[in-house]
């Protein structure tokens, strides 16, 4: 009885007709990409005539909405995350969040009857992220679209603080950044890198230093970018490198203190600057610097030899085997200790991973893989190492050999069971391996993901999305895989060792609907396990022996029997998905898995991966001596007198790094008289300066003569106020300080001198005065406030603006004063940099990062930050 137009259709009886919007004719238009904010999108409703519907047949999803009506359209967000595995913690594919997003519909478009209409629909997309959009009409899904919300523009940051305590000066930690916007999205969540074309092509990973020798140093970095302009950190004597790849400010403290760090970021409309105290705690000990094998050879133990650091390396030449120390036998060969002076360069902790049972029962037949658990998140919160778990290594005992590790991407890195995988060469007679690990400036190969370390840990390495052939049959086995499972409804994803076309016996495990819908299944025949199917990626452990088969599933046993199996080549099904690779190792049941955690027990070291003692062959050395000494103008060390035999030398020469070359250098002025157990202090690049000494008679002197290498003479240039010998020198802001030495009737002494020199008429010369006692008109305190004792045959030398005095000996024995003292020529005072160090005999000098102490005792090479 209803009257209608000829031409226009009435409902259908699948009411579709006018009237009635249907889900095959409504379209959705968006943009797969967006910025956290107000997201609209454009939605055409149309029924099975083409006729366009305006809001009032819109309905909120929300079912408990007073306006819902379960025959309207509706859209919904709802949000998911699709991270993959990468090198930080693993996380799952599609992975549902809580919470669904109910937009208010705003029906902002149509003509008088609905006719021509287009609806904008709103929805608040706050949090970044990946949304599924699902358009419906009566229950009927319409369309599904996937939408990612990027953060929007920078607008703040956190700094996420390691626990602090832990900080050691010296050692490499790292602090967490945070970029917000601002809506409190984690813009570096989405970005793979902050650097090249996000950040105008320079790279975040450029180290910039502060200055170590002022206390209101600052290191300032700009970066051209519409995110963060400017990354300023304030701070005495502190390096840092920001990466944004894990999202890390790595900092190097040289020195013990608190110090203050000012982050300021170029946000709108005022500058966000965020301002925080870490407190660095000192040194407890010396680090030991780590040679291969953990051994000086006995050629570097000598009295009196010439130590130099140059570059990285430290070279030792001459001195004399001794007995009773007495020289027995002089020396005139070189040593060198390559990487030897490399600290904020090397892994600072070492664990000694125990209980590994007999590897060399396990190894006898071949190599092995060892899987060891590490709790690396523990370590990361203590700051000690970096987020993606790269600046770790392992070696057989005593630095032995370093062996091939692998890290499994589940859980990869940043967990409490992180899986790494470690070859272990065939034969290898040992109960423990050392780790050492803990240096977020340096990145060591081994990290998650890493193919080609892989390599040389498994025997077999496949990648599923280019399976090719594999020519390898081992027995026994262990196959190591991902799957990642969608739980769909009629799948077959399944991963063999030893599958071929047309097999009736194989081994395999994963998805097979076809056996069972909900349950993880093996093969053959195929069979359910008790293990449930759920959504997201699941590992997959496969061992085979000549007696057995075993297969687990996220650390479940889901099949076990007396069959044994061969690896002849993986297999894997059409569907099967994976972000990983397939691993196939050697397997033996003598070797169990070891797990390892807790950092108690770790060792403060020094270590490179290759730091080691090699002979140096020179050309033209010089005769064989001890009780020399010199100083390195720019790249040529200059070396004067010693002795041999009771005979005191007055010759100079010069040693070339580059040719390992000794040139004797005649001099045609008059020279200093023959003499040994001098001081030498370089002043600047051409001029260095010998101070006291004994002759071959063993009497002192306190004449002081100057080098010029321009002249190509020596000049007399001062006395200093006693006569003596085993003293120390060092310069600092152009004046010579002088501390110690024998002086006459055998008198050890703490007197400490400051020569100023002057020039007059072209010539050089020294004024010194006695400042034991302190400086005239300065409250820094004195030589006797501080309680240094009288000392000879002991190290000086300046490490920034400061001069340090470490180690010698007394009248009576030994040393025995395991102090650093430090004295700052501009307040006058002397302090103690570090109290608490055992003490050694040996030569101290300075290194980039600190101090170094070439001793006979612990591999020969001592370090300490300053």
């Amino acid at each position: 009885g209803q009257v209608t137009d000829t031409d226009t259709p009435y409902a259908s009886a699948s009411g579709q007709g006018v009237g009635t919007i249907g889900a095959a004719y409504t379209k959705a238009d968006m943009s797969s990409t967006t910025t956290a904010g107000l997201f609209i999108m454009s939605l055409e409703a149309k029924d099975k005539c083409g006729f366009r519907y305006t809001g009032t047949h819109l309905q909120a999803e929300d079912p408990s909405s007073p306006g819902y009506n379960s025959q309207g359209v509706k859209v919904h967000f709802k949000p998911f995350e699709r991270k993959y595995l990468k090198t930080e913690p693993a996380h799952v594919i599609g992975e549902a969040i809580a919470g669904t997003i109910y937009p208010n519909i705003d029906f902002r478009c149509g003509t008088n009857g609905g006719i021509d209409g287009t609806n904008s629909v709103t929805a608040q997309l706050s949090k970044a992220g990946n949304y599924s959009v699902t358009v419906s009409v009566g229950g009927e899904i319409s369309s599904e679209h996937e939408i990612l919300v990027t953060p929007a523009e920078f607008a703040a940051f956190e700094v996420i603080q390691p626990a602090f305590a832990n900080i050691v000066a010296g050692v490499s930690s790292s602090l967490g950044i945070v970029l917000m916007d601002s809506h409190g999205n984690s813009i570096n969540e989405f970005y793979d890198s902050l650097h090249e074309t996000d950040f105008g092509g320079e790279s975040w990973s450029q180290l910039v230093h502060g200055d170590s020798g002022s206390d209101d140093a600052a290191a300032e970095s700009s970066r051209v970018s519409d995110d963060l302009k400017k990354l300023r950190v304030t701070s005495h004597a502190f390096d840092f490198v920001y990466d944004g790849v894990d999202t890390m400010m790595r900092v190097f403290f040289h020195a013990p203190g608190n110090h203050t760090i000012e982050i300021e970021a170029d946000t709108a409309p005022h500058p966000t600057v965020h301002t925080f105290s870490v407190m660095v705690n000192q040194a407890d000990d010396w680090v030991s610097a780590l040679t291969n094998g953990l051994e000086a050879p006995t050629e570097t133990d000598r009295l009196k030899p010439t130590v130099v650091a140059y570059g990285k390396d430290l070279f030792v030449w001459g001195g004399a085997r001794a007995q009773g120390g007495l020289p027995v036998e002089y020396k005139s060969d070189m040593y060198k200790l390559s990487n030897g002076l490399a600290m904020k360069d090397s892994l600072a902790y070492k664990r000694t991973i125990g209980s590994l049972g007999n590897l060399k029962a396990s190894s006898a037949g071949g190599d092995v893989v060892l899987e060891l658990t590490l709790n690396t998140l523990e370590i990361i919160g203590m700051g000690r190492m970096s987020s993606s778990c790269m600046d770790m290594v392992f070696t057989l005992p005593n630095n032995g050999h370093k062996l091939p590790h692998y890290i499994h991407p589940i859980p990869g890195c940043m967990a409490e069971d992180t899986k790494v995988f470690l070859r272990i060469p065939q034969g290898t007679e040992a109960a423990s391996l050392d780790m050492y690990y803990g240096n977020s400036h340096m990145v060591e190969s081994g990290g998650v993901s890493d193919e080609e370390e892989a390599k040389k840990v498994f025997d077999v390495v496949q990648d599923v999305g280019n399976m090719s052939p594999s020519s390898a049959t081992v027995q026994p086995y262990k196959l190591l895989a991902t799957l990642y499972d969608s739980h769909a409804s009629a799948a077959s994803q399944w991963i063999s060792p030893n599958y071929r076309d047309g097999s009736t016996e194989f081994v395999a495990a994963g998805v097979h609907t076809v056996s069972h819908a909900d349950k993880y299944c093996t093969a053959s025949p195929w069979k359910a396990s008790s293990l449930a199917r759920s959504q997201g990626h699941h590992s997959i452990e496969i061992v085979g022996t000549k007696d057995s088969t075993t297969i687990t599933m996220d650390g479940v046993v889901i099949k076990q029997d007396s069959v044994g199996s061969k690896f002849e080549g993986v297999t894997v099904s059409s569907q099967f998905v994976t972000d990983g690779l397939v691993y196939v190792m050697p397997y033996s049941s003598g070797l169990s898995p070891v797990s390892s955690s807790g950092t108690a027990g770790d060792e403060r070291v020094s270590w490179v991966s290759d730091r080691s003692w090699q002979p140096v062959a020179t050309t033209g050395s010089p005769t064989a001596r001890y009780g020399q000494a010199g100083s390195l103008l720019k790249d040529t060390y200059y070396l004067f007198g010693g002795e041999r035999s009771g005979y005191a030398f007055s010759d100079l020469w010069t040693f070339d790094f580059a040719s390992s070359a000794f040139s004797f250098v005649p001099v045609a002025s008059a020279s200093p008289s023959g003499r040994y157990d001098h001081a030498a202090v370089a002043l600047d690049g051409e001029t260095f300066v010998v101070i006291g000494g004994r002759d071959s008679a063993g009497n002192a002197h306190r004449d002081m003569w100057a080098y010029t290498t321009s002249t190509n003479a020596w000049s007399k240039v001062g006395e200093i106020a006693s006569p003596a010998f085993g003293l120390a020198a060092a310069s600092a802001g152009g004046d010579v300080y002088v501390f110690g030495g024998m002086e006459p009737a055998g008198l050890v002494s703490n007197r400490f001198q400051k020569c100023t020199p002057q020039v007059l008429g072209g010539s050089l010369s020294f004024t010194c005065s006695d400042i034991t006692g302190g400086c005239p008109l300065e409250l820094g305190q004195s030589v006797l406030d501080v309680g240094i004792s009288p000392r000879y045959e002991h190290s000086m030398f300046t490490y920034g603006a400061d001069v340090y005095v470490y180690g010698g000996g007394s009248s009576s024995s030994e040393m025995a004063d395991p102090k650093i003292y430090k004295f700052e020529p501009s307040s006058c005072g002397w302090s103690v940099a570090n109290s608490n160090f055992v003490p050694y005999n040996g030569f101290a000098g300075p290194m980039e990062d600190g101090l170094f102490l070439h001793t006979t005792d612990a591999n020969g090479l001592l370090m300490a930050p300053l």
